[in-house]
């Protein structure tokens, strides 16, 4: 996983000790050290934005967590585009980058503009979010 972020801010440094805490980490013991699994990033990475190429476009997306999670993406060469919101509440695992793939993609489909400014935001509805994770969900239970 890509940050868009140059700097380390303190409040990511903050959760990476909580959840490391969680999960056996003692800043004090020099002695120790902990690697905290991939599963743990999205808890960590909460609203930090990333980056994801699709279709040979760079995007950033962002897990926006005000109002219920859900996912705000952009082109990264026109930050003025349109914004691309899921329109529906995801799980903290439900933010990697397949599911942001298939968004941009049923997006693309639909009619989403990344490149035109002056567009209001545009919301991909419930209905698809919701089946885009159901495909993942029987894709991945296919696999075990």
């Amino acid at each position: 996983m890509t940050l868009v972020e140059q700097a380390i801010l303190p409040s990511l440094v903050r959760r990476l000790i909580l959840v490391g805490m969680r999960l056996g980490y003692e800043p004090h013991d020099r002695t120790k050290s902990l690697i905290v699994p991939s599963r743990h990033l999205a808890e960590i990475c909460q609203d930090f934005p990333r980056l994801i190429r699709r279709r040979g476009t760079d995007y950033t997306w962002t897990p926006e967590s005000r109002g219920g999670l859900h996912v705000k993406v952009r082109r990264t060469d026109k930050p003025d585009g349109q914004l691309l919101v899921t329109n529906t509440t995801l799980l903290p695992e439900h933010l990697s980058e397949l599911v942001v793939s298939k968004v941009i993609d049923a997006a693309l489909e639909e009619g989403w503009q990344p490149d035109a400014s002056g567009l209001d935001c545009y919301w991909l509805g419930a209905e698809t979010c919701s089946s885009i994770i159901a495909e993942i969900e029987n894709e991945s239970k296919q696999d075990t």
